[in-house]
């Protein structure tokens, strides 16, 4: 597990010098970590945030949560596998820890990748790939089956009970509206964007 984790580190890392063109259909990609440079984004949680590229102190001011960030900077670690990814806002500088483990669920929102989802599923009718509960926002969990048909909304920035934002799209089905979250930052694995098709 360990070789595993450290041979995709030093892939992202043996990328970083390179800088390439950000691919905006992923939030955090795989590799070529230096398409991010120059990039906003936004926090949505704290986790894996500290004030310096050490493991000392993680940040805990929820604060912070919301808060635009420019990705400046990247730089491997050369004590662990891990990436460290330097975000400023106004004199402010915060660090992601990346680790392949961690990649999936990032505490940041590319502002790239969510217009391009945004612009993507907006007005798209969508069906469901099977049948599946859902609570809707008015807070009633109830059963959707394949037949019914959903139009795409929005992609709204919601605070769960954490106060975490969950990116999540809004589909609405006659005077039903469901949130699911976007892919990558889901609560419920069974609850993305992946269980509908566009018609």
């Amino acid at each position: 597990m360990k070789q595993i984790l450290l041979t995709t580190l030093i892939t992202l890392a043996v990328t970083l010098a390179t800088a390439q063109s950000y691919d905006s259909l992923t939030n955090i990609p795989p590799t070529k970590i230096s398409c991010l440079y120059g990039q906003k984004a936004t926090v949505v949680e704290l986790n894996e945030l500290y004030p310096d590229p050490e493991w000392t102190n993680k940040i805990t001011n929820p604060e912070i949560i919301g808060q635009q960030f420019s990705v400046t900077s990247a730089s491997r670690d050369t004590k662990h596998p891990q990436i460290w990814i330097q975000l400023v806002n106004k004199g402010d500088t915060i660090y992601y820890r990346l680790t392949s483990t961690n990649m999936q669920h990032p505490p940041i929102l590319i502002n790239g990748f969510y217009e391009k989802q945004k612009r993507l599923y907006t007005n798209c009718p969508l069906h469901l790939r099977m049948d599946n509960e859902y609570t809707t926002t008015e807070g009633n969990t109830k059963l959707f089956n394949t037949t019914k048909q959903f139009t795409c909304t929005g992609l709204e920035l919601l605070r769960n009970e954490a106060s975490d934002i969950v990116p999540s799209y809004l589909l609405t089905t006659g005077t039903d509206t469901i949130a699911v979250p976007l892919t990558g930052f889901e609560t419920d694995p069974a609850n993305t964007i992946d269980r509908f098709s566009k018609l």
